[in-house]
């Protein structure tokens, strides 16, 4: 039976206990239930019937996908309106209803399975409107009824005045219905708390944390030296997941917002297998119960994606130099006379490999570091194009661009991330907040013509997210959002500097109907949650900095930590 058989027959049952709460109780059943309960407890009933009916709703598409956790919970839920239809109005045909499903979960639950649910704020955004919904029909259908009965009750008094027995009847039914909607004014609070209760408790041990695989060692010598993709190095992150295909074929990094598998790194592997990779991804993915998604697949990327059914969307750009035209000299003349002006000064640059970063560089690297994210608030973000830290003695094929001051002490520095033979990613920037001016500009552009001369073909400046979103998905406004994140209005002036060509990225869905949770997941991984944070944190440090005073110059410190590596 199909997931979308399933999920109809689960709701069916649910919109018939829902229905029941409207309907009014037949006279004799009504005279019954009165002499064993008080009507007080007839009502409470009424409402747990719509309690499970709704819950029935929310867990209908999870237990028709053989989640164990919300089956059992359904199996709860009808056992609960067997005996709330009885106790409510002897609704029997209704309680037989949920008894069938009762029945039916508990015949097949050993085929369940434990693969966890996974929920984000889009998932609980559309359990806000679906409560929304479900609250205004349900208000709707009680005043209609509770209309209809009063028609009927004048017309059959007008009819026949001298029938007692039907008058007395719809008098109750109609005294029932009162009752009933007014207590239901009381629980308007009750039942949205109530399921967003259930839905915390279901999802709270569901979120699976991000963890690497510890086997997976180090993916970028493994596949990745075949790549020339600027994410292929990303797959040496340590907060990310890694499927490694069979027979070691390739592997995919991606990260885990929810229930969206958000590719994240290159497709690492040769390009003849990556149609094989992929397609066994998705497998593994579906067998997960996980959606999969890409963000900032390149060009021959997408291929392959479109050719797996993915949908597939310009999401972004990259900037990528060309090294074999690049020069110095056909630059612009404000760059190049920065470039003069502070090499006459005593600036100079280096490019070290990293396992050449000593200890006691190393500190002053992060002193910077320090200065720079206290500078904004005391975090970073972003994710989709960054290692995410520096690079350690481990990281040997990555390179560290250093520029040091008269004095030799360091004053900025970049890392670049390996991206296949010749091609490399600029990943990390940071300088002083006291630096000189064009400071970025001159170590990038020493940078860049270091590695001219070391033979590398291109170098990938950076991702600016959203900036190819097309109109319709809204994407001026994610751009914008995009910018406050992580300033990509400021990232692509920075990069026209330096004349590079921009490459198309593309965002790739399972199905349209996904967009909000992935455009969600790329958000939170970027970092979009914590603006407000650090520019709280910004404003609150501005508005706490004292004015300068007048200090003599500090002395020069007695160990500088050069630039040529040397140190303890």
């Amino acid at each position: 039976m199909r997931t979308a058989l399933k999920t109809l027959l689960i709701y069916l049952v649910g919109l018939i206990n829902i229905a029941s709460t409207l309907l009014p109780i037949w006279p004799r059943r009504y005279r019954l239930l009165t002499a064993l309960l008080p009507v007080q407890g007839a009502l409470v009933a009424q409402h747990l019937t719509l309690f499970a009916g709704v819950l029935m709703l929310l867990l209908a598409y999870p237990v028709a996908q053989g989640h164990r956790r919300a089956a059992w919970l359904l199996m709860g839920c009808a056992l609960l309106a067997v005996f709330a239809n009885l106790a409510k109005g002897l609704d029997v045909e209704e309680a037989l209803a949920n008894l069938a499903l009762l029945a039916t979960l508990w015949r097949v639950r050993a085929r369940f399975h434990d693969i966890p649910l996974r929920y984000t704020v889009v998932d609980l955004a559309r359990l806000g409107g679906a409560l929304l919904v479900i609250q205004a029909l349900y208000a709707l259908s009680g005043r209609a009824v509770l209309a209809l009965l009063h028609t009927l009750e004048d017309r059959l008094a007008t009819w026949n005045p001298t029938v007692g027995d039907h008058r007395w009847a719809l008098h109750a039914l109609t005294a029932h219905l009162r009752l009933e909607h007014l207590f239901l004014s009381e629980a308007n609070l009750a039942l949205p708390a109530f399921l967003v209760g259930v839905f915390l408790v279901i999802s709270w041990t569901a979120l699976a944390q991000i963890e690497r695989d510890p086997q997976a060692g180090d993916l970028y010598r493994r596949f990745g030296r075949s790549s020339h993709n600027s994410l292929a190095y990303i797959a040496n992150r340590g907060d990310t997941r890694t499927f490694i295909a069979s027979q070691g074929r390739g592997a995919i990094s991606y990260k885990l917002v929810g229930r969206i598998a958000l590719q994240i790194g290159a497709m690492l592997g040769p390009a003849s297998e990556r149609h094989a990779v992929y397609a066994e991804f998705r497998s593994w993915l579906r067998a997960e119960g996980l959606i999969p998604a890409a963000v900032a697949l390149a060009p021959e990327e997408r291929a392959v994606a479109a050719a797996a059914g993915m949908r597939c969307i310009a999401i972004g750009r990259e900037a990528v130099v060309d090294l074999a035209s690049f020069s110095v000299e056909r630059l612009s003349k404000k760059l190049r006379w920065a470039q003069r002006s502070l090499t006459r000064r005593g600036y100079h640059c280096a490019l070290l490999p990293a396992t050449q970063i000593t200890g006691t560089l190393r500190a002053a690297l992060a002193r910077i570091d320090d200065e720079w994210r206290a500078a904004r608030g005391g975090r970073d973000y972003g994710c989709c194009m960054t290692l995410g830290r520096f690079p350690n003695p481990q990281d040997a094929a990555c390179l560290v661009g250093l520029m040091a001051g008269p004095d030799g002490e360091p004053i900025a520095y970049l890392t670049l991330l390996p991206g296949g033979e010749g091609y490399y990613s600029l990943d990390l920037t940071r300088r002083l907040r006291d630096a000189p001016n064009a400071t970025m500009e001159y170590l990038l552009m020493e940078t860049l013509a270091a590695l001219r001369a070391r033979g590398a073909s291109e170098v990938s400046l950076n991702f600016s997210t959203f900036s190819g979103a097309p109109a319709w998905l809204a994407g001026s406004a994610l751009a914008r959002l995009g910018g406050l994140a992580i300033q990509t209005s400021t990232l692509e002036t920075f990069n026209n500097k330096f004349q590079p060509r921009w490459s198309p990225r593309y965002l790739a869905v399972r199905h349209w109907l996904d967009l909000p949770d992935v455009l969600y997941a790329i958000l939170v991984i970027e970092g979009a949650d914590r603006v407000l944070y650090s520019a709280l944190a910004r404003w609150l440090g501005r508005a706490r900095r004292p004015l300068p005073a007048a200090s003599p110059a500090p002395s020069a410190p007695p160990h500088a930590a050069s630039l040529s590596g040397e140190g303890a």
